[in-house]
């Protein structure tokens, strides 16, 4: 079976997870939800030095198989959500 990385949106926490972990793993998958750093229930963690590459899957390059996105934001190198999302970050 899959492992699978469930990182959550920007503005919510590793919980949003809870109801799709369970539904993994009775699959036979193995599920991690993971809480970002200045995000959700690490929100006190904030700081300026805490962007996107603190988050990027770039650096686990040679073990991820597949992205999948949901409903989320997908910049581009060098872009932030302010610069895609302006009135998100207001």
């Amino acid at each position: 079976m899959a492992t699978f990385v469930l990182v959550p949106g920007a503005g919510v926490g590793a919980w949003i997870w809870d109801r799709v972990v369970p539904l993994l793993e009775a699959a036979g998958h193995v599920a991690a939800p993971v809480a970002l750093t200045g995000l959700g229930e690490r929100a006190h963690l904030a700081a300026p030095d805490v962007d996107l590459r603190a988050h990027v899957a770039e650096r686990c390059a040679g073990r991820v198989v597949r992205l999948v996105s949901i409903d989320g934001f997908a910049p581009v190198d060098g872009e932030a959500v302010a610069d895609i999302c302006p009135e998100f970050v207001a």
